[in-house]
């Protein structure tokens, strides 16, 4: 991200802001710099972002940060500083990288499974649905959790990893109640009904 917040968009933001002292723009460029440093270039990595104050000594440059405020390129709230994004129009979007699969799905079965075990809604939901038992709600969500470990799946965040539950638990009583539907037809057939 450094290499797209260059010099000259330093230069815009402060042209098109508040007249600042020197001390309180190097300020503001060492929050940006502390931050963008190991970001890589993505749309997601350019928006604004909060520092907390208890990560530097915020007393000893409070009038800094106010001076910010007042050109309105920060927010301060009660336990951190809001940087607003001065830059995302200044900045060459066409060098933002395209966001990975990995990166917009960054959650495994791993992250997920003691949030789908502990919803209480779901388990529910599943129960009335599928007439199932407690105990065998927990023992798919179990199964359900193993398969999506052993197939490597990604998720964007628990709700959709709670909806994939519940589709995959309505194709698995689908596939049950077919299969012992076809069991009876053969049963009835060997017995002459």
């Amino acid at each position: 991200m450094l290499k797209l917040i260059n010099l000259f968009v330093l230069d815009k933001i402060f042209e098109e802001h508040l007249p600042l002292p020197a001390s309180v723009k190097m300020i503001y460029i060492n929050c940006l710099m502390k931050h963008f440093k190991d970001l890589e270039a993505t749309e997601k990595n350019a928006m604004g972002f909060s520092i907390s104050k208890s990560t530097f000594d915020y007393k000893a440059f409070e009038n800094h940060f106010d001076c910010l405020r007042t050109s309105g390129l920060v927010s301060i709230h009660e336990d951190e500083i809001m940087f607003k994004n001065a830059w995302g129009q200044l900045i060459d979007r066409s060098q933002l990288g395209r966001e990975t699969k990995e990166q917009r799905f960054s959650f495994n079965a791993d992250d997920l499974a003691e949030q789908l075990y502990s919803n209480e809604r779901i388990k529910e939901l599943c129960q009335m649905k599928y007439k199932m038992k407690p105990e065998e709600v927990n023992v798919k969500m179990i199964l359900f959790v193993k398969t999506q470990q052993i197939a490597e799946e990604r998720y964007l965040n628990a709700g959709k990893f709670s909806s994939h539950f519940i589709y995959w638990l309505a194709s698995q009583t689908r596939d049950f109640n077919n299969s012992q539907n076809t069991t009876q037809q053969k049963k009835s057939k060997l017995l002459g009904k």
